[in-house]
This record gives structure tokens, C-alpha cells and sequence, in this order.
């Protein structure tokens, strides 16, 4: 567990189907920065690149790789945690 990953809840076998349950997250990044009527902060970029970092950071060291990093695939939370 890291407070930049995307928490898996449950996975759950059903037939020849897999379902993976994530904990909820209120929208990604492209939403964030679409629905902002003003450019996103110099700091607020900042930030999220860096949190950014620490995830991949994490994942990278456990050998997982993520193939489809846009911002749609950037998940940010109600406090501002960009997983």
C-alpha cells in the first residue's frame, strides 16, 4: 500500500470473468484540469508531479509497470491525492 496507488479492495472470480474492485476515487486528472476555469498553479503542478513520481517510484520497485500513463489514468481523491 502507497498513498499514491490506487487501492485494490477486492478481486472477485465469477464464470470466466475477473473483477477488480478499487477503492473510489472522485475524478482523474484530465477532468480536474478540464473543469478548472483558470490554469492549475505552478505549485498544484508541481505537486502532482511529484506525487506522480512517488507512485511510480513505488510500483517501479516492486518490478510493476504501468503502460498507459495519461491523465485520464491519474486518479485525484476529495484531499488532493493524486494516485
Amino acid at each position: 500500500q502507497h498513498m499514491n496507488v490506487v487501492c485494490l479492495l477486492d478481486v472477485i472470480q465469477d464464470n470466466n470473468r475477473l473483477w477488480l474492485v478499487f477503492e473510489y476515487l472522485d475524478q482523474d486528472l484530465k477532468r480536474h484540469i478540464d473543469t478548472t476555469r483558470h490554469a492549475l498553479s505552478l505549485n498544484l503542478v508541481k505537486s502532482y508531479t511529484y506525487q506522480m513520481l512517488l507512485g511510480i517510484t513505488f510500483c517501479h520497485s516492486r518490478r510493476v509497470l504501468h503502460r498507459d500513463l495519461k491523465p485520464q489514468n491519474l486518479l485525484i481523491d476529495s484531499k488532493g491525492v493524486l494516485k
